[in-house]
């Protein structure tokens, strides 16, 4: 199972989730939001932000709201891939970059349609994300025995992370439930799930 720290937006926050470590694990990816948001960041910035991630040995993953643009910047290289909330004909046109397609649900698992390499499930709220609330995970049980990979998305915290990676899925993606008061993700909040996970 991986770990993703989404919702990153400068370079010593990115210095600071990459360095976290408990016996030699660090997270697998970190979350770089091209959506309107407040963690919002411009593609210099995220450029730069994967540099440092990958030094680390840390994949990036860009959030998108507009398949345009997502297809845009996946051409540029720098993303392993793209997180993405409409539905994707074809996956094939984001190339380099895998395609996570979001579902946003509360109770009831939709039709798990479009071509994608990864399925992630997000709490359905006001925001497309960091909405800081779970939905209702009973609801992936009929994924549980699917070859359908899938991520969890959505209230996730140091708190929860062991129950939740015991849910089958092949992601868990961290947000603002890792946050202090200034918005920036904590170091000890992030070591203290991969300690949940990893002990």
């Amino acid at each position: 199972m991986k770990i993703k720290i989404c919702g990153i937006k400068t370079l010593a926050e990115a210095k600071a989730v990459c360095e976290c470590e408990f016996r030699g694990k660090r997270v697998d990816f970190i979350g770089l939001i091209f959506a309107p948001s407040k963690r919002q960041v411009s593609t210099k910035t995220a450029e730069q932000i994967a540099a440092l991630a990958k030094s680390y040995g840390i994949k990036a993953v860009g959030v998108f709201k507009d398949l345009a643009q997502a297809k845009s910047v996946a051409k540029m290289g720098f993303l392993d891939a793209v997180q993405v909330y409409e539905k994707v004909e074809n996956k094939a046109e984001f190339s380099p970059c895998e395609v996570w397609q979001v579902f946003s649900v509360n109770d009831a698992l939709p039709e798990l349609e479009g071509d994608f390499d990864l399925a992630l499930f997000d709490y359905k709220g006001k925001e497309l994300g960091g909405n800081g609330l779970s939905f209702e995970w009973g609801i992936l049980d009929p994924l549980r025995n699917s070859r359908i990979p899938y991520a969890i998305a959505g209230g996730l915290s140091e708190k929860n992370a062991k129950k939740a990676s015991e849910l089958g899925c092949a992601l868990l993606d961290f947000n603002s439930k890792l946050e202090n008061e200034q918005g920036f993700k904590e170091s000890e909040k992030i070591i203290k799930v991969l300690e949940q996970i990893y002990s």
